[in-house]
Formats: structure tokens, sequence, C-alpha cells
């Protein structure tokens, strides 16, 4: 952001240690103190203070931090079939997620917001992907910082089969845990259950 200001707004002691600082978002830990200090030169609008704080990172929860590539564009004549295909080919190439979103466009029109989410290396073949399977002419780009938990793969045993879990880590230990709807549905089709019957089973097998 400009300033109008007229001054030395930085000591060079200042800013050798905020050169030397990593430039990423605040750590996660529990706030133990935070500080203030204020200096005696005044500049109009801009406030002369500094705020640090102290924190314990012992206490921080293990999350997984990293960045992905959010792909957008809005459609408004296209069937929900093709544009069921096209998410299906989304995934096939690389997709980390795909998401429908029904929107009001110019003029009145309903219309369907497509958002990819995808690794920055998939990025390209994605919105490649996209200028040739649907109509639009433009798709937004743009980098997502991303926070989530660590994660593991576990197998249970059933009175209907071996079911994988995907189970979710907070500070090492388990925090939830979902079946894998691809054994869940092959399990269904076999025993010929409802397959939430086969989904709470595995559930109920994580939990004992």
């Amino acid at each position: 952001v400009e300033r109008d200001v007229q001054g030395e707004l930085v000591t060079p002691t200042g800013a050798a240690i905020l050169a030397g600082l990593e430039r990423s978002p605040r750590p996660a830990g529990r706030i133990e103190k935070i500080g203030y200090g204020a200096g005696t030169k005044e500049f109009g609008d801009l406030s002369n203070v500094v705020r640090f704080m102290v924190l314990d990172a012992e206490t921080a929860p293990s999350f997984e931090r990293d960045t992905i590539t959010r792909l957008e564009c809005e459609l408004d004549d296209m069937t929900a079939e093709a544009l069921a295909f096209v998410e299906t080919r989304l995934l096939d190439l690389g997709a980390l997620d795909v998401v429908r979103t029904a929107v009001q466009m110019k003029k009145g029109r309903l219309g369907t917001r497509l958002t990819v989410l995808t690794t920055p290396k998939s990025a390209e073949k994605l919105y490649d992907c996209l200028f040739r399977e649907t109509s639009t002419l433009g798709v937004r780009v743009d980098a997502v910082d991303r926070v989530k938990l660590p994660r593991r793969f576990e197998s249970v045993s059933t009175e209907y089969g071996e079911i994988s879990m995907k189970v979710a880590l907070m500070n090492g230990e388990p925090l939830k845990a979902a079946p894998e709807f691809e054994d869940c549905a092959r399990l269904a089709k076999q025993h010929g259950l409802p397959l939430n019957t086969i989904f709470e089973a595995a559930i109920t097998a994580w939990k004992a």
C-alpha cells in the first residue's frame, strides 16, 4: 500500500530482522502474550505502532498446509448430462474436486458455476479440458491456500467383507473416519443391501 509519508519508517536493524524472517501466514499455536510498542514520531493517519505475539507452537494442531489452484467459469447453455460428463473427465485428468453451483447470470439467465480444484501441476491440462469440453470462452485461475488434516488408510473387517477407511488425524490421533465409497458400493451390490447398511457397519467396526 502506498503512503504519502516523509521520513524513515524502519531502522536498518529492523529492516535486517524483517528480511531474515520467513514470509508466511501466522504459525498455528496458543497465544501466550501480546505486546505493543509505540513510537513518538507522528505520521498523520499512519499509526506508529508495532505488535508482537508469543506463541506456544507445541500446542498447535498438526495441520498440513499447501497451495492449490482453483479454476472457475459460468455456463448457461449446457445440459446436466453434458456437465456430468465434463466433471468425470476433469476428475480423470487429476482434479482434486469439482463443484457445480446454481447461479443467476446477467439478464436473469440461470446458469452453473463450475469450480475445479487441482494441483498447480495439473492446472493447464484441466483448463484445456474446460475449453474443449464446455462452451466457456474464459476460465478464472487463482491460487488458494489450503489447510488440511493428515490422513491415513486403514482396513476394517465387517460381516460383509473388508472395507478401506480414510482416517483423519489431529495431533497424531484419529479424529474421524469415512469408508471408501467404492468398497461399500461393491459390497452393497454383492449382498443385495442398502448402501447405508454397509457404511454403518464400516463405521461401527472402526470405532470398536
